[in-house]
């Protein structure tokens, strides 16, 4: 049996209606596009583990009382070509008003990470790159509009 590793994502929304993604400098996955953030760490909760990702990857502080709830999960394999599958976790935030640091992001995440990108919904519907979860573009839509799923949507 495979190793599961439970991850917590974000799904960062700008003022424009656009969600940040980050591309992957992966050898099993070259150049897939992923919303921010990573595994939870043992005795670290999965708001706090979004909330480490959110500032270690993107620079973006985010309050633990401005952290939405979890709109949406995934479970497949892992993006980063290690072992195992993942479950992903993915949390709703709006960026407008948050403070921005400079990212500070881990070693192994340096070599993973090749970029980000803001894309509207339009975008996401039209590319012909890879982008995981399936199923995100659909999400944003709601969210924009302001409503929040009664419950996480199983994403593939």
């Amino acid at each position: 049996m495979s190793e599961i590793r439970a991850t917590a994502r974000l799904l960062m929304l700008d003022a424009h209606g656009r969600v940040l993604l980050q591309q992957l400098n992966s050898a099993n996955w070259p150049g897939i596009w992923i919303p921010p953030g990573g595994g939870i760490e043992p005795g670290e909760t999965a708001e706090e583990a979004a909330i480490r990702e959110a500032r270690e990857e993107t620079g973006f502080v985010v309050p633990p009382g401005l952290l939405g709830p979890v709109i949406a999960t995934a479970t497949g394999p892992r993006l980063s070509g290690a072992p195992g599958q993942s479950h992903s976790s993915y949390f709703f935030v709006r960026i407008e008003g948050l403070a921005k640091v400079e990212p500070q992001p881990e070693e192994h995440e340096t070599r993973l990470l090749r970029g980000e990108r803001w894309w509207t919904p339009d975008d996401l519907a039209s590319t012909e790159e890879l982008i995981a979860p399936q199923g995100l573009a659909g999400l944003l839509p709601p969210l924009l509009a302001g409503e929040l799923p009664s419950r996480p949507q199983a994403l593939a």
